[in-house]
Parts: structure tokens; sequence; C-alpha cells
């Protein structure tokens, strides 16, 4: 309809209480503490019409637009309830609707909470919540599906264990639009996925690439590691070609074999090098090995004579 049609007009006639009635399958989402995950969708993204399965959801975490935090340990509700003023007469008046507020805690560790803190932020995110079966998000009127729009996210001060208590990092997350959550929610049940259960997701890990070598003036080899960057000592096995970018001054050159050894480490063959070349490597972006993803640090060295 044109704006001349739409402006100054209101649907007054409470269509929105349908649905009151419970002959039908009703759905929550399942206690999230445990096995819950959050889904961090880059502000304003929208699902596509595709299949819905693990390998679309890891290649979107791939391209950076979702992140996963899985293993919520416990959920506190801080969500604000409406404020009601009232007039002289007694009369009572909706002044402020309340917003959804959760605070999610993690029992992860120091290396995990570190990772959180870059998620201090105000409008970058939208929210999706899975209890590991089930998963909960925003449909727009349009028939667009993504996440809970997302206002602030708090990172709270991690908490070492003491006595009988763990330790533990958390989150806080408020929602903009109660309306979202409340009538323009969408669920996918457990039950319709095919080929997998959100449990199997996981978060992108952190790998460090260490050149152990020394590459020298006409040498082809370019040895390193590739281990956890959280224990320094998890060894990141299979990589191939493919898996990995060597730059020299800057720019990628051809790996023309990669030679797998032992605790993570690899020999990989370049062209000649020279003297005072710059030496790069990393992993190519963010892979998958065995269904888990991977993403490392670049390492370099400079060419000896």
């Amino acid at each position: 309809m044109n704006i001349q049609t739409i402006s100054n007009t209101r649907d007054c006639s409470g269509k929105g209480v349908i649905g009151t009635g419970l002959n039908y399958c009703p759905f929550d989402l399942s206690d999230m503490s445990g096995s819950g995950q959050i889904h961090l969708y880059k502000r304003g993204f929208k699902h596509t019409e595709t299949d819905f399965t693990k390998d679309y959801l890891q290649g979107l975490q791939q391209a950076g637009n979702l992140i996963v935090l899985k293993g919520v340990f416990s959920v506190e509700s801080n969500s604000s309830e409406n404020q009601v003023e009232t007039s002289s007469g007694g009369i009572e008046r909706l002044a402020t609707e309340g917003k959804y507020k959760w605070t999610f805690t993690f029992t992860n560790g120091m290396e995990f909470n570190r990772a959180l803190s870059y998620l201090q932020s105000y409008g970058r995110y939208d929210l999706a919540l899975s209890d590991g079966y089930n998963e909960v998000h925003h449909a727009s009127k349009s028939g667009n599906h993504g996440g809970f729009t997302i206002g602030q996210i708090q990172v709270n001060r991690y908490t070492g264990a003491s006595g009988g208590t763990s330790a533990k990092s958390s989150i806080s997350i408020q929602l903009t639009d109660t309306r979202q959550y409340d009538q323009e929610f969408a669920y996918i049940s457990g039950d319709q996925l095919e080929d997998f259960s959100f449990a199997e997701l996981d978060g992108i890990n952190q790998i460090n690439t260490t050149i152990t070598n020394a590459p020298s003036s006409t040498g082809t080899s370019v040895q390193f590691n590739a281990v956890s960057s959280a224990d320094k000592t998890t060894a990141l096995s299979g990589l191939e070609v493919a898996d990995v970018v060597v730059k020299v001054n800057g720019t990628a050159v051809t790996v023309s074999s990669l030679t797998e050894g032992t605790d993570g480490s690899y020999d990989a063959t370049v062209p000649a090098l020279a003297t005072d070349d710059v030496v790069e490597v990393s992993l190519d972006g963010v892979i998958i090995k065995d269904g888990f993803l991977y993403q490392s640090y670049t390492d370099k060295v400079v060419v000896t004579a």
C-alpha cells in the first residue's frame, strides 16, 4: 500500500489476542543451563531460503556472520517490568515498556573469557537462543528470519574459583525491541533438523601457527607448528595445502607440498627465498577439520643470508 493509505492509520482491533486457545502442541525452550547456546548474528543478517544444515551454519561462521557461544552454565533473567504512572485521579497508564535482558554464565576457562571480552558492544549483533536441541529467533513481518535486535552486550568481570564455587565468566544481553520476542518470534524444533543437532555446533578454535626453523636464502622449506593457543600443546592434525597460507613480503606464494610431522609440526615447500624476505604463515581463514572450526594467528620471520 502507498504511504497515503497507511499514514495516520492504526490497527486497534486487538487481533493479536487471537491464539489463546490450547488445541495445539505448545513450544518452549528447555532449560538452557548446561547445554544452551547463544547464537550471535552479524547485525542485520537474514537467512536465505537454503537448506538449514550444519554445513550452512558453519559456513556462516566462516564468513563472520555467526558466533556460537556454547556451554551456557546458567541463565539469569534481568528483564525490566513495564513502568506505570498514575494520574492525580488514580488512573494508571504505561509510561515505559520493559526490556528483555539476560545474564549468561559460562565455566569455559580464561581463554574463553578472553574471547568474550571482545564482544563488549552496542548494536553490533542480533540474538538467537538455543537449548542445544531447539532454537528461537526473530521472524520479521516480511518473512525474513534472523536474530532479535540486541542493544548492549555487557561483558562482566571474570570471577575465580573459591571453595565449592567454580570460576565463571558471563555476559549480559539486552534486547531493544520487546515486541520482537513477544510477537515476532520463530522457532526451529530439533525434530525438524535432518542431519545434525544444535548441540553439535561449536565456536571457532584459536590456533597458534609458529615458524620453527630459520629460513635461509635460496631455501624452500618453511617449518611450523600448529597447536591450540589455549594450552599450547593440543596439536591440529591433518592440515592440507589448501588449509595453509604462506606469504612472502605480503604476497601469498604457492605451497607445492605440506608434510606433517609429529605433535602438530609441518614442513611447507615454497619457491626459493631470498635474504631479508619476510615470511608469514597462517591458516587460510576459518577452516573446518573433523567437523570443528579453526582459525590462527599469523607468525612471521625474516630470511637470513
